[in-house]
């Protein structure tokens, strides 16, 4: 039962791009958003460490077989990089720390314990930490808390209206003025389609005087604005969003003056962009990869994505001050570029590309003075320059649940982190006492670890991990009937597939998904390179990793009654197909229902989740393999469940339960209800929506978890709807 979880007119082609002027050199950090559904954010800089220059990108003068190899040293005497501070987070069971690394004296301490339902901390002085506090089962917060460093206390300055949930918010380089972004769900299915949006501005020191720039009904066909950048003077740049819709953001820019004037952007329309743009520290420039129309227009859906999303080819910046778009030169539109951000320590930009020549594919520097651009070759993740020459790199932890937000935006947590010196091409280990790290920042604030804690060498964490992780799990999907292709089932594709049809267009070939996230052998060796090569850059946001599963859903009641079912998050590999997530049933004997002209059991499908993160469960049983079947009969009894429905839950864990060990627990049904949710019409009697846990251990975990306690068993009379779904870790 459970499936992959991996969870302006358009311009003119003719159109020459305009030359860019150098630009300056920053220094303040830079911000990122997340997002209310987290779907397919390209972010992070897999990298395959060391830097190799060309001069021209489109003819690259040194190939992979003469690039240097890197020295890699063990943690050893610290080498100072002053003045910088490393910041980073991590999950206590029952609170969220925030450490320092001086790297100027290598001294590491406690900067801030917070409470554990809180996202997107920034550091905005050196006595000062902002971040989203008190958030519930959809990732949004009751209110912004601003946490005094010296005084170790933190209270509320921004407090979300009655009935909405903070999900994001902007900070202008200066920190003077925030922009936020207010969500509210619709009551019925617990999505934002059908619900309300609403943007705000306000001065950091005076919020209770706000403005409200956007208020606007949510639906699946209009798109909403989010904050995107806000610059010192109080000017707002905003993104537009299309709820419930997949990879919804990039379908069209505006921007809201100081003086509360609004004006849609003209050449940042829908299918005119791809990435997120944003905004370079000193509020000049949104940078963001773009699209030439080169192969028809960037709105127009190809293999289940809009083409702009699918092929980016440009990498440009919008002027803040004139709305013009400039692209970057020596750069060939034959490549696709991923994502593009800001490097904060000097005059260049950060980006990763894919393309079919190889010196060309990667993770580049491009420097904006210069116009040129270095590679980087290493196998661990570019996190940020800390100046033109030394840069952090980190270790992420891909094979477990392991995304987190307590940085800018969702992201891997990483297991260590190291100071690339380009100079010396050498690579050196921190010295750093955590092994699952959350990064957030570096920070020029580095007198403010006076303020900090000496390290808590006595900190007890729970092996088991069950704490607040997100959805991330391997890949389980079974075989379907129904491909991905089935027009009749118009559907978000997984990851895979976006990796699979970028390869395709970038190649000039027509390979179909792997029917697992592993590379086909039959594929030929250059689309085989493109795939593990890209998979690795679409599985580093948090929806385009694990973020899907196959969920069966159980209808029972009155024969002959008609029903209808809406799942309001997208869905794909339904059995039957659907058309808009809508199925008209008709209720037969012994749990059978119609649909059409075809009978049916259950509704099946993959889904991906409407939750960015959830809290996975602390109470359970830790048992051995051949004990599955029986634990799980006896948890399928304590909830109501009848034979069917435990059969199939039964038979689904002894399939994917194969190490020794497994934690069993399962969701109650208001998260379950959260993480999946459906509406019917007419609405059932009893509505029972369940989602179990596996987390598999080849070892008995040295943690005794505490038992279940169960909810009171549902009622059958009546129409009854039964959600049965899994996740394993």
């Amino acid at each position: 039962m459970i499936a992959e979880w991996y969870t302006l007119e358009p311009m003119d082609p003719e159109q020459q791009p305009q030359q860019m002027s150098p630009l300056q050199q920053w220094s303040n950090p830079r911000g990122l958003i997340v997002f209310i559904i987290a779907v397919f954010i390209l972010s992070g800089a897999t990298v395959a460490g060391v830097i190799v220059s060309s001069d021209d990108n489109n003819n690259p003068s040194e190939t992979a077989s003469t690039q240097p190899s890197v020295s890699e040293d063990t943690i050893g005497t610290f080498e100072s990089v002053a003045p910088n501070t490393l910041t980073y987070g991590y999950w206590e069971t029952k609170q969220a720390i925030v450490k320092t690394f001086d790297l100027s004296t290598g001294k590491e301490r406690v900067l801030a314990k917070l409470p554990v339902k809180i996202k997107k901390i920034s550091a905005t002085s050196d006595d000062e930490l902002v971040f989203i506090n008190n958030t519930n089962v959809r990732d949004h917060g009751d209110e912004i808390a601003r946490y005094t460093v010296s005084s170790k206390k933190y209270s509320p300055f921004i407090t979300a209206s009655d009935g909405f949930g903070i999900d994001d918010y902007v900070l202008s380089p200066d920190k003077e003025f925030i922009a936020y972004w207010e969500v509210q769900v619709d009551q019925v299915s617990g999505v934002l389609s059908g619900g309300r949006s609403r943007v705000f501005k306000a001065a950091v020191d005076n919020p209770s005087q706000k403005t409200l720039l956007y208020d606007e009904a949510a639906s699946e066909t209009i798109p909403v604005h989010y904050p995107r950048a806000v610059l010192n003077d109080g000017t707002v740049f905003l993104d537009t969003f299309l709820p419930n819709s997949g990879a919804g953001w990039a379908y069209g820019m505006s921007v809201v003056k100081a003086d509360g004037s609004k004006q849609d952007i003209q050449g940042m329309t829908n299918g005119a962009y791809s990435s997120q743009p944003t905004l370079s520290p000193d509020g000049k420039y949104l940078v963001f990869a773009g699209y030439d129309q080169s192969l028809g227009s960037g709105a127009t859906i190809k293999n289940g994505f809009r083409q702009a999303m699918l092929t980016p080819n440009t990498v440009e910046v919008l002027d803040t001050a004139t709305l013009v778009r400039s692209r970057l030169t020596n750069l060939s539109s034959e490549d696709r570029y991923i994502s593009v951000e800001w490097d904060t320590e000097s005059s260049s930009l950060l980006y990763s590309a894919l393309s079919k020549t190889v010196n060309r594919s990667g993770v580049f520097t491009y420097n904006l003075a210069l116009q040129s651009t270095k590679k980087f070759t290493t196998n661990d993740t570019l996190v940020k320059p800390i100046t033109d020459s030394v840069f952090l790199i980190g270790s992420p932890i891909i094979s477990e649940s392991t995304l987190g937000n307590l940085g800018s935006s969702y992201a891997h947590q990483f297991s260590s982190f190291s100071v690339y010196r380009k100079e010396e091409n050498r690579i050196r280990k921190l010295p750093l006492s955590d092994s699952r790290m959350q990064f957030i920042d570096i920070t020029p604030f580095s007198e403010f670890v006076a303020y900090a804690e000496e390290e808590d060498t006595g900190d007890n964490r729970d092996n088991l991990q069950l704490q607040t992780l997100p959805l991330q799990f391997p890949s389980l999907e079974p075989e379907r009937n129904r491909q991905q292709t089935d027009p009749k089932n118009p559907s978000l594709p997984k990851c895979r597939d976006l990796t699979t049809a970028q390869c395709n267009d970038l190649l000039g070939t027509s390979y179909s998904p792997p029917k697992n996230y592993r590379a086909d052998p039959s594929w030929d060796a250059a689309f085989i390179d493109c795939f593990n090569q890209q998979k690795s850059k679409n599985k580093a946001g948090p929806a385009s990793s694990a973020v899907c599963s196959d969920s069966p859903l159980y209808l029972y009641g009155t024969t002959g009654q008609k029903v209808q079912v809406k799942i309001h998050t997208p869905i794909y590999n339904a059995q039957p197909s659907s058309e808009k997530n809508i199925y008209d049933v008709v209720l037969k004997q012994n749990g059978m229902f119609s649909i059409g002209k075809d009978t049916y059991e259950n509704i099946s499908y993959d889904f991906i989740p409407a939750l960015g993160k959830i809290d996975t469960p602390t109470f359970g049983k830790i048992v051995e393999k051949n004990d599955v079947g029986a634990t799980l009969v006896w948890y399928a009894k304590n909830l109501g469940l009848n034979d069917k429905e435990t059969d199939d839950i039964v038979s689904y864990a002894k399939e994917v339960v194969t190490t020794t060990y497994a934690f069993i627990s399962f969701f109650d049904h208001k998260t379950s209800h959260a993480l999946l949710p459906l509406t019917f019409t007419p609405q059932p009697k009893t509505y029972v929506n369940i989602v179990f846990y596996f987390k598999l251990y080849d070892t008995k975990p040295a943690v005794s978890p505490t038992l279940p306690v169960f909810p009171p068993i549902f009622s059958r009379n009546g129409l009854t709807a039964v959600e049965i779904s899994s996740i394993v870790q």
